[in-house]
């Protein structure tokens, strides 16, 4: 009887784990939006947050995506550097590591070239409040905090302009 009953319990567990699983690879199986379809939910959501009207929002949905397109352009480069940079491998010359720095370098002036090419037709439909907050809100989101306090400065607790306060003094003793 206990032989038959753990059987049991161990094809209920077996029944309840497969079905687990298959419930995780049907979320993994979605399929992720396009990059298209990603730079027209980022201008949409920019466009929300410059609270935008209608018939600016129609003028400034379609600059925005290509303006991120022509961004990512260059972040392929950007990635491939930082990535081969983290690994830094001992085979790698003085001269070596001078010219991958030269090229981020360049790499960062393409990026800065390309804002400064928008800026100018953004001036044309935005006022320059809402430019200083759409370049706010972009770095934002490219550093993960999607636009939640956009230009705060973490200071860690008990420290205000680098400086400690009396209450981690006193934590220190």
């Amino acid at each position: 009887m206990k032989t038959k009953l753990f059987f049991l319990a161990a094809a209920l567990f077996t029944v309840i784990t497969a079905n687990a699983q298959k419930n995780d690879n049907a979320r993994q199986m979605r399929e992720r939006p396009s990059a298209e379809q990603m730079a027209e939910q980022r201008a949409k959501k920019m466009s929300e947050t410059l609270l935008l009207d209608d018939k600016t929002s129609a003028k400034f949905i379609p600059l925005y995506k290509q303006y991120l397109a022509e961004l990512q352009s260059v972040r392929p480069e950007r990635r491939k550097m930082v990535r081969d940079g983290n690994d830094t491998k001992p085979e790698l010359t003085e001269e070596q590591i001078a010219e991958r720095i030269k090229e981020s370098f360049a790499n960062e002036r393409k990026a800065i070239d390309i804002k400064e090419k928008y800026y100018k037709d953004f001036s044309k439909i935005l006022n320059q409040k809402q430019i200083e907050k759409m370049y706010r809100n972009a770095n934002a989101f490219a550093f993960g905090r999607n636009g939640q306090n956009p230009g705060k400065i973490h200071v860690p607790h008990g420290k205000k302009n680098g400086k400690k306060t009396e209450k981690t003094e006193n934590a220190n003793k």
